[in-house]
């Protein structure tokens, strides 16, 4: 599988050249429209690991709703991290974050 790193910055390297590339109908420039707000919606950005770390995959990080949720595969096991923190302190308080794992029982985390 391709590391999600490796993808954001060959479309970003390449955007441009098929910007230009663009059929008659204007398909191309609407794609690339609709990647370009996919990718900002979800302020995805992905990191490669460092040697100081026992990181062996890269981490992706997903930003939605106040809510970055970031995975990374370590030497034992896939680690996933959730931070509300910055989520807007009035929904926090009324909206509690509730993560399910697995189909399981849902925990509730309050701010």
């Amino acid at each position: 599988m391709t590391p999600i790193k490796e993808l954001l910055d060959a479309y970003q390297a390449r955007r441009a050249e098929w910007r230009r590339d663009t059929f008659a109908d204007g398909t191309a420039g609407r794609v690339l429209d609709a990647a370009d707000a996919l990718i900002a919606a979800l302020q995805i950005q992905a990191y490669t690991p460092t040697e100081d770390t026992d990181d062996r995959l890269e981490q992706v990080v997903i930003s939605l709703y106040g809510v970055d949720l970031s995975i990374r595969g370590r030497t034992e096991d896939l680690f996933v991290h959730v931070d509300s923190s910055d989520r807007d302190q009035d929904d926090a308080i009324r909206y509690p974050l509730v993560v399910g794992v697995n189909n399981a029982s849902e925990d509730i985390y309050h701010s």
